[in-house]
């Protein structure tokens, strides 16, 4: 009743304003005014609709397989083909150069398979389109719980050291975007760092939500965690790490409404830009072929949209791959899907974002060029590996969140939090880039059942997801 009131009252004196305009003759005034009494009921509508919009989709669940992966694939997609800036000097090996056709007709196909394979193994199930937090259990032993912390905080801090103690501080390099590169030739240690870092944060903030962890200990641990990734001079753990948290925040703590998911991108695409630039602007110098002056992009706004060419500079990747495979080289025949398992064989196993830095023959700072996920697949068999990888992984997303519906533990949670965080990132690495990213989840699915109480028919105590 108050905005209603508030606009009739708007109105009127508009309606005076008006009179008076046209007393005192003055035309540009009547137009203006008219305009305002004509506009003001649309967009007093359009504001109401607007607002009756933000309030459904805040009932939604932001995460489930059906609404994350799907949006920010499109969004993705769309931001790294959609031709928005003119090169005419082709800067960049060529990144903005025009899209063809047929890039849309591969990330559709993509799209298809993922949805395809969610439908299928969800087809029947009815989850409820909201997120009730006190729904999610915890049923670790609390004193196995505190003793694997600690031994968590103890193989950190170890491989962080081990680290340091070969090559320094990264982040403090004048050197960083080369020295963390040198940091992926120390391989066990630096896959004992992340595996570690990531378990403890993530394991810390699930304990916390649900009251089996106290506040100081949770955040303490997880900040310093999170500074440790950061001094090694790149953004993928931290963010890795981060994105983690917040789909596991959205299940155990809170669920995430719109407006705050939208201002977390703004920020952390800000954040992650500006890290980026200014670690990069040192490796890169003058050198004209990375100026984003070329592109006629304003100096003051460039930090801050420097991931831009990380989203458009893996599309073309991708595109570039299309027009070397198999017209020059044949198809891999599964040798990029499944290098990460390889890579624990005797040798030198190049990852798939390698093998494409080498097949196009560029040479800058940076161990590789991912191609999204469909490079891998795309590589491997064609459009049918597109379709096909794209499935299996809607298929896998589908069951873990079913699981983590039937079942709503925190160990069901931090499993398919793990899954959807590798399809999010992989839009720009591809899914499941190497052996890391595929040990966690079967380390979290050991601890989680070595963590629980009692037998699932025996449990009779649990922390609820009751932190305020």
């Amino acid at each position: 009743m108050n905005r209603t009131y508030g606009l009739l009252v708007a109105m009127t004196l508009a309606a005076g304003l008006a009179l008076l305009a046209a007393i005192t003759g003055n035309r540009g005034l009547v137009v203006a005014v008219a305009a305002v009494i004509i506009l003001s009921p649309l967009a007093y509508a359009l504001f109401r609709l607007a607002t009756l919009v933000v309030r459904k989709l805040d009932a939604r669940d932001f995460f489930s397989p059906l609404v994350a992966f799907p949006l920010a694939y499109i969004v993705w997609f769309t931001l790294g083909t959609v031709d928005w800036i003119h090169d005419p000097v082709h800067i960049m090996y060529g990144m903005f150069d025009p899209m063809p056709t047929a890039i849309w007709g591969y990330a559709s196909l993509g799209l298809a398979g993922y949805l395809a394979g969610v439908l299928c193994v969800t087809k029947g199930q009815r989850f409820p389109a909201s997120v009730d937090p006190t729904r999610f259990e915890n049923h670790w032993n609390p004193s196995l719980s505190r003793a694997l912390a600690v031994c968590f905080v103890a193989l950190v801090v170890g491989a962080y050291v081990a680290l340091i103690v070969r090559m320094g501080i990264p982040v403090l390099s004048a050197s960083a975007a080369d020295d963390r590169l040198r940091i992926l030739a120390l391989g066990p240690t630096h896959s004992l760092l992340l595996c570690s870092a990531w378990t403890l944060m993530i394991f810390l903030a699930a304990g916390y939500w649900t009251g089996l962890v106290g506040k100081k200990a949770a955040v303490t641990a997880v900040g310093l965690t999170s500074l440790l990734l950061l001094s090694l001079g790149g953004r993928t753990n931290f963010f890795i790490g981060v994105l983690t948290i917040l789909i596991g925040w959205n299940y155990l703590k809170r669920a995430v409404r719109l407006r705050t998911l939208i201002l977390l991108v703004v920020v952390s695409f800000a954040a992650m830009s500006a890290y980026g630039f200014l670690r990069d602007v040192g490796a890169q110098g003058s050198d004209s072929s990375w100026s984003l002056d070329n592109l006629g992009i304003p100096g003051q706004v460039q930090p801050f949209v420097y991931s831009l060419t990380y989203v458009r500079g893996s599309v073309a990747t991708f595109r570039d791959v299309t027009m070397i495979i198999p017209s020059e080289i044949p198809y891999q025949h599964g040798r990029l899907t499944l290098v990460p398992l390889a890579t624990l064989l005797p040798g030198h196993h190049p990852l798939a974002d390698a093998f494409f830095k080498d097949l196009l023959g560029h040479d800058f700072v940076g161990d590789g060029q991912p191609a999204t996920p469909l490079g891998p697949l795309y590589g491997d068999f064609g459009p049918e590996g597109i379709f096909g990888g794209l499935f299996l992984f809607g298929i896998l997303a589908g069951k873990t969140y079913g699981a983590l519906r039937e079942r709503p533990e925190v160990g069901t949670v931090l499993i398919y939090a793990w899954v959807m965080q590798s399809g999010l990132f992989g839009l720009f690495s591809g899914l499941f880039p190497n052996i890391t990213s595929l040990f966690v989840p079967v380390l979290w699915i050991g601890l989680d059942r070595f963590l629980l109480l009692e037998p699932p028919h025996l449990r009779n105590h649990a922390f609820r997801s009751v932190v305020p």
